[in-house]
């Protein structure tokens, strides 16, 4: 199997298996639920370290997060995303960016308003608010956790548009809100 293929059926068949495997066990449970997909800046403008085939995968994240919000709402399950920028939270990651030359580091950074890189906590923070009861009217949105990033790029007129497709949030990764204070994690299945 092709790398883009690998890239494709993770971040975005995954994220499409987990959510039906979430609803499927909401369902079971009664229903509501709260589903967050993790998709990235890459979805909405483009891919800093990845292809293209990154940036497709995660703008398709961005629709199905949109799509299943507005089909599963009735049953009181709430499906949001995350649009984190470059966060070194895995060696991979971590490996593609120390890869870079450090002028492309300080491009990235300068691009960034708070001129540094996300910590893993800092994206958690954001699944645990989209989880949270503070979130209970927020659906199908997508959480920018990238330090200004997105809006800086689209203000630098030497950019491409901003009228890039709006659909981005990919991941295989969901949040289940079990209690008030305990979220846990499922995977796979189908509606």
């Amino acid at each position: 199997m092709r790398l883009r293929d690998k890239v494709v059926d993770v971040n975005l068949k995954g994220t499409f298996l987990c959510c039906q495997v979430a609803v499927e066990q909401f369902r079971k449970q009664g229903g509501g639920g709260k589903i967050v997909n993790v998709s990235a800046l890459a979805g909405r403008w483009l891919g800093s370290l990845a292809g293209c085939h990154y940036t497709a995968a995660k703008a398709g994240v961005i629709g199905l997060t949109r799509h299943l919000a507005h089909e599963l709402g009735p049953e009181g399950i709430y499906v949001n995303a995350i649009a984190p920028t470059i966060t070194l939270a895995s060696q991979r990651t971590t490996d593609l960016w120390d890869a870079r030359s450090d002028e492309y580091k300080a491009k990235v950074l300068s691009e960034i308003p708070l001129r540094r890189l996300s910590t893993p906590q800092e994206v958690a923070a954001g699944v645990i608010f989209l989880c949270s009861d503070e979130a209970s009217y927020l659906t199908g949105v997508t959480l920018d956790i990238n330090g200004g990033r997105f809006f800086s790029q689209q203000a630098d007129e030497k950019r491409p548009s901003a009228a890039l497709p709006s659909f981005l949030v990919v991941a295989a990764y969901f949040c289940v809100r079990l209690t008030s204070r305990n979220f846990g994690c499922l995977a796979s299945g189908r509606f």
